[in-house]
């Protein structure tokens, strides 16, 4: 067997400094600093040399400005990142609300397993509420023209699968019709059933009929691995947590004009902004 070596980020191969500056990050090499005392101590690296906002509003203008907002297929080649999943619902929402076009409520149907609910009466107000990780909100509010992501594998011929990104172009009760970007061709996409712990850890489950659909203008920086994207706006409000997550948040576009970060203005020292990276050494060799 022969080992090869990966040196070139091939995605930024035009960007020279850009593309050092990504493969730094991600191995570590990147000049730490220490702020705080005691237990309040972080180690965090600057990002100098990249476009940053403390604003997010200034984020949105910059990925989704409103003559793009106007047109789905650009949209649809555009993302902004975030670390966490509640960030990324708020930031849906937001730019759902600026988009054109009357808000379309697809209620789903909630219910439980009644023989594995003991004595508790989980009544659907309850039922309702429950956000679990890749399932649809029971309240999925969607406009026709809206960017969505599948988030279930449909169909691989159709190449409709978990992460694939489509425009909506009609809603009805049963059926919500959909097409990819830059593409005619439409795909009627049925609710289907997900089943989730009424809360984390709990051994009773609920089941959720709904439309696999999320609305995508955002998405957790976890889900864009391996895509390149056109324009980016990261959301460092929350710190990355994992290995490599920086690395791959900056490392979806061609080029280091084509993306922005959002950092907290108490993150700014002296005109330079300072963020945490996560590199476990004993996972690169």
């Amino acid at each position: 067997m022969t080992q090869f070596s990966l040196t070139e980020a091939q995605r930024t191969r035009n960007d020279e400094g850009y593309s050092n500056f990504l493969l730094n990050l991600g191995s570590g090499a990147c000049e730490s600093h220490t702020f705080g005392i005691g237990r309040n101590i972080q180690t965090l690296i600057s990002l100098l040399h990249l476009n940053v906002v403390s604003e997010l509003d200034h984020l949105h203008d910059f990925v989704f400005p409103g003559d793009v907002l106007c047109d789905p297929d650009e949209c649809a080649s555009k993302a902004i990142l975030s670390t966490h999943n509640t960030n990324v619902s708020d930031i849906n929402a937001h730019i759902l609300e600026r988009v054109d076009g009357e808000m379309i409520h697809c209620y789903g149907v909630d219910s439980v397993d009644v023989e594995h609910a003991d004595e508790f009466h989980l009544g659907p107000d309850m039922l309702h509420k429950v956000q679990a990780k890749g399932v649809p909100d029971y309240d999925l509010r969607i406009k026709k023209g809206c960017v969505c992501m599948i988030v279930r594998n449909l169909s691989f011929v159709d190449r409709l699968v978990n992460g694939t990104k489509v425009v909506v172009v009609d809603v009805s009760p049963r059926l919500v019709t959909v097409r990819k970007p830059h593409d005619s061709e439409t795909y009627r996409i049925p609710r289907i059933s997900f089943k989730a712990p009424i809360e984390p850890g709990s051994p009773i489950e609920m089941c959720r009929r709904q439309f696999p659909l999320q609305v995508c203008y955002a998405m957790t920086v976890h889900k864009s691995q391996g895509q390149t994207i056109d324009r980016v706006g990261v959301d460092l409000r929350s710190d990355v947590f994992s290995h490599g997550q920086l690395y791959v948040a900056l490392g979806r576009v061609r080029h280091a004009e084509n993306i922005k970060i959002l950092i907290p203005k108490e993150r700014i020292v002296n005109g330079v902004p300072y963020v945490k990276n996560v590199v476990i050494e004993n996972l690169l060799t």
